[in-house]
C-alpha cells in the first residue's frame, strides 16, 4: 500500500511540473528549424527562410492560444523592388499551448489556410537553423 501511494505521489509532482504555471518566462526557446523569443509585448519566431511577429500575445489559463501574426518571407538575396509580393507581410494564424517548459504551436498562413510548420519548442535550447543562402 506505501508503495502504491509513494507511486502516485510520483506520479502527480511529475505531472504537475509540466502544467502551464500561468507565466510564459522572456527567453529563447529553440527548437528543430525554429527559435522563439518571447516577452509580454511581442513574441518573436525564426524560421529556416522565414520570421513571424506576434504583437500582444495572449493565452488562456491552460496556456491554449491562437493568435494573429505577421509572416515575413526571406530570400538568400536582397529583393530591393518595393511592389514585389515577397517583401510584403502576409497574415498569419499561430495557434498551440504552452507548457512550463515547452511551447507547441502550429503556423499556418491566414489567406489560404495554408500550413507553414508544426514545432515543439524547449525553453532554452539552441535552434537548429538552415537559413536560407
Amino acid at each position: 500500500m506505501k508503495k502504491l501511494v509513494l507511486l502516485l505521489l510520483l506520479n502527480f509532482c511529475f505531472s504537475c511540473k509540466k502544467e502551464f504555471n500561468g507565466i510564459v518566462p522572456n527567453t529563447n526557446w529553440g527548437a528543430d528549424h525554429a527559435s522563439l523569443i518571447t516577452n509580454p509585448e511581442e513574441w518573436y519566431i525564426e524560421l529556416d527562410c522565414a520570421h513571424v511577429i506576434i504583437s500582444n500575445p495572449e493565452f488562456d489559463k491552460n496556456g491554449n492560444f491562437n493568435l494573429p501574426g505577421e509572416y515575413f518571407q526571406e530570400f538568400g538575396i536582397v529583393i530591393e523592388d518595393p511592389d514585389f509580393e515577397g517583401n510584403k507581410p502576409q497574415p498569419a494564424l499561430v495557434n498551440g499551448k504552452i507548457y512550463k517548459d515547452k511551447i507547441e504551436l502550429t503556423l499556418k498562413l491566414s489567406k489560404d489556410n495554408l500550413p507553414i510548420g508544426t514545432y515543439t519548442f524547449q525553453i532554452n535550447k539552441d535552434a537548429i537553423l538552415f537559413k536560407c543562402a
